[in-house]
């Protein structure tokens, strides 16, 4: 964990919007990808930060990559100084109460995979009236008996209403997975809502520099290009599979580790869709992180 750099960035006034809104109830924003999502969350968290400060904010995210990712943005770009803790690995699982209490005191933003914080709302670790602010990024995930949804389900609904933290959503699409009807939109804005108990914001995005007609809606040009396709997972799919089970083996010449081939499945298809630097990053991310978690119960089992 460290403290925040400072670093302020100027809101675009539809991202200033979202965060007045927020301010005010709880909210999903849908916004398209690289439209701001994460700014304005930040925003909104300086701003419960400074109204209860005895209180965390708890950010989650849907993968382990993500938590690095979007902590470093939190400590980069909040407005005021905050102590932001990374939560995710199997680490997490030995963590008792006396841990938890620890980090609430320590830190006052935490950023983690839903899982980590159902878990120990679960078990009394961590409880709604410790939370100021709960952001649920990809919030179109939270369905059916997914970890998001069983936050809300299971402990923030349940809790009495004066200690219920203040939610935002962050999505892209609201509507996941294919669509075949436009009722089946609405159910799924309605459902969203009604699990988060928020109301959903898709703010007017304008393109800057693009013309705009009489009206003032901005007018976009599309050029068509050519992507050149490479077709990475099956020229190298072998080669990636032998690398990734060799550091495997060199770590865990017993074969404690489960789920083998589907960890060479996801760097196949991370190679076939990101390319070379998007493979090192899942590498160095993903599989030597899990690796490094798995090392020392691997080596009291190999030297006991």
């Amino acid at each position: 964990m460290a403290e925040s750099g400072n670093k302020r960035l100027t809101l675009r006034p539809y991202q200033a919007a979202c965060v007045d809104r927020a301010k005010e109830k709880n909210t999903i924003v849908v916004l398209p990808t690289n439209a701001g999502k994460t700014l304005v969350a930040v925003k909104v968290v300086d701003h419960f930060r400074l109204m209860k400060p005895d209180r965390v904010v708890v950010f989650t995210v849907p993968t382990k990559t993500l938590v690095g990712q979007q902590a470093a943005y939190c400590r980069a770009h909040c407005g005021t100084e905050q102590v932001v803790a990374e939560l995710c690995g199997q680490e997490m699982e030995q963590w008792d109460r006396i841990r938890w209490k620890k980090e609430l005191r320590m830190s006052t933003v935490l950023v983690g995979t839903p899982e980590v914080f159902r878990q120990a709302l679960d078990k009394g670790f961590l409880l709604p009236g410790d939370i100021s602010l709960l952001v649920f990024d990809e919030c179109h995930n939270a369905k059916g008996r997914s970890p998001m949804a069983r936050i809300m389900r299971e402990a923030i609904s349940i809790a009495s209403e004066d200690s219920r933290p203040h939610i935002l959503g962050l999505t892209a699409s609201f509507a996941a997975g294919a669509v075949q009807r436009q009722g089946d939109v609405e159910r799924a804005k309605i459902e969203l809502e009604l699990l988060l108990h928020a109301e959903m914001m898709c703010p007017d995005v304008r393109m800057e520099g693009a013309p705009a007609d009489a009206a003032g809606t901005a007018q976009l040009k599309w050029h068509r290009v050519k992507f050149p396709v490479q077709d990475l997972e099956g020229r190298f799919g072998a080669a990636v599979d032998k690398l990734v089970l060799k550091i495997i083996e060199d770590v865990d010449p017993r074969n404690q580790i489960q789920s083998i081939s589907k960890t060479l499945g996801r760097m196949r298809h991370v190679l076939g869709q990101l390319g070379m630097d998007g493979f090192k990053y899942a590498l160095h991310h993903n599989v030597l992180h899990h690796l490094a978690a798995h090392a020392q119960a691997l080596a009291q089992l190999i030297d006991p």
